[in-house]
């Protein structure tokens, strides 16, 4: 599945879909971006698990989900958003395409 009509792919409490927005943003055009505010942290095919990772759990997800962007050559930058809810402040990404070569 692709996107190439448009630029953002955006997952605003995507659960299951978190891991995929990057693959999906990837694989649509190179000049992609995509932004994600996750919520409920899902792997791929199941809820995610923090094996072997001593951060609290959310900490554990955002850096798992950090690393698929980056593994799919994005560029990952975290920010931190002020919004109402439980966590008060959330991080989110801004991804920029990877460099055309």
């Amino acid at each position: 599945m692709s996107f190439f009509e448009y630029d953002w792919l955006i997952g605003n409490h995507s659960d299951e879909l978190t891991p995929w927005i990057p693959v999906m943003a990837a694989r649509s055009s190179y000049t992609a971006k995509y932004f994600v505010l996750p919520c409920c942290p899902y792997d791929f095919d199941k809820k995610f698990s923090r094996v072997g990772c001593a951060q609290s759990q959310y900490r554990c997800y955002l850096d798992y989900v950090r690393t698929i962007g980056r593994v799919m050559g994005f560029e990952v930058e975290e920010d931190v958003m002020r919004i109402p809810s439980n966590k008060r402040v959330t991080p989110h990404w801004l991804c920029t395409p990877p460099t055309v070569c």
